[in-house]
């Protein structure tokens, strides 16, 4: 079996077979990315990675961007990465979905006690406003949201 060495290491996408066999091990040099996400266009055949990156400058690490790039079958980024939410809090834990009937994937993530969604089209653009999910009283640092499609009932989930 093939194993990946990297000497640094900031976004690794890893390619597994049906069987469990490690196709393909790609590190991906997007500089600071944290909490990185994978989803797959079954219909473009290609990848889509969302990760967090804190803003240049901010020693604090508490204003950060959600960031998307789509990676072919073979573990290339198709073009460059490109900003799906930013603002002042601190982002954390995307996850994300794709929706193969209305080709968009749905983007979601924590921030404090907010957990907000954000649809992408298929082409990297946003497709509507970042919505909030639920906004509860207690800080939901340390707990990550998740998504899913089920293409049988047409919902996220």
């Amino acid at each position: 079996m093939s194993m990946c060495k990297l000497k640094r290491l900031f976004l690794v996408m890893i390619l597994v077979g049906a069987c469990g066999m490690l196709l393909t091990c790609v590190p991906m040099s997007y500089s600071g990315a944290v909490y990185p996400a994978v989803a797959y266009d079954e219909i473009n055949r290609r990848y889509i990675a969302v990760y967090v990156k804190w803003r240049s400058g901010d020693e604090n690490r508490n204003r950060s961007r959600i960031y998307g790039v789509f990676i072919d079958s073979a573990g290339a980024p198709l073009g460059g990465e490109f900003v799906i939410a930013e603002g002042g809090d601190e982002f954390f834990c995307p996850s994300l979905a794709y929706d193969r009937d209305h080709g968009k994937f749905l983007v979601v993530w924590n921030a404090e006690a907010v957990m907000h969604a954000q649809f992408v089209n298929t082409d990297g653009t946003l497709a509507g406003p970042t919505l909030i999910l639920s906004d509860t009283a207690e800080p939901s640092v340390g707990r990550c949201s998740s998504v899913a499609y089920d293409p049988v009932q047409g919902m996220f989930l």
